[in-house]
C-alpha cells in the first residue's frame, strides 16, 4: 500500500461520501447481525445527523472508508459508523483510519476513545483488538445489551 495516495478528509454527517458509506455498512450489519437485532436495539444508537468530527478516507480519490467521533464525555468520545469498503480490508487501511481518527481525538483533547461493536461481528472485535483496543465494561446505552462488545482506546 502507498501511504502517500492516502488522502483523509475531516467532515461533518452531512456529507455525501460518509452517508454512502452508512448506508453500505447498514446493508452490511443487515446481512451479519440480523435484521431484529439492527432494528430493535442496535440502529436507534447509531443515529448520524449532528455529527461534526467525521472523517472519509480515500486511497488514489477512491473512497475506503469512514467513520465518526461523537462526544461521550468531557475526556471520551466515541466511535461511530468504522467502516472499510470489502475490498480494501485485510490490507491496513482500517489502522490507518483508526490512527487519523486517534490523533484527531487527541487535537480535540479527549483522553480516550470508546466503541461498540456487535459480538455477531467477530472480526471487527478481532480488529480492534489486534490494534490496541481493550475490552471494557458495557457502557450508557449499551449496558444491558449482551449482544455486542465494548472497548477503549486510551490516547
Amino acid at each position: 500500500m502507498k501511504t502517500n495516495n492516502i488522502y483523509f478528509k475531516r467532515t461533518n454527517s452531512d456529507d455525501s461520501d460518509f452517508l454512502n458509506n452508512c448506508k453500505i455498512l447498514d446493508q452490511y450489519l443487515i446481512d451479519n447481525v440480523g435484521i431484529e437485532l439492527m432494528s430493535s436495539t442496535l440502529s436507534q444508537h447509531n443515529v448520524i445527523k449532528n455529527m461534526n468530527h467525521v472523517m472519509v478516507m480515500f486511497f488514489n480519490n477512491e473512497l475506503v472508508g469512514s467513520a465518526a467521533l461523537k462526544t461521550y464525555s468531557e475526556d471520551t468520545i466515541e466511535l461511530k459508523r468504522f467502516i472499510i469498503l470489502e475490498k480494501f480490508r485485510g490490507k491496513g487501511y482500517g489502522k490507518l483510519l483508526f490512527e487519523e481518527l486517534s490523533k484527531w481525538a487527541k487535537e480535540l483533547n479527549y483522553k480516550r476513545v470508546i466503541l461498540e461493536t456487535a459480538k455477531a461481528l467477530p472480526i471487527a472485535t478481532k480488529f480492534y483488538l489486534a490494534i490496541g483496543c481493550k475490552l471494557i465494561e458495557h457502557y450508557g446505552v449499551y449496558k444491558d445489551i449482551e449482544e455486542c462488545n465494548c472497548l477503549e482506546w486510551v490516547l
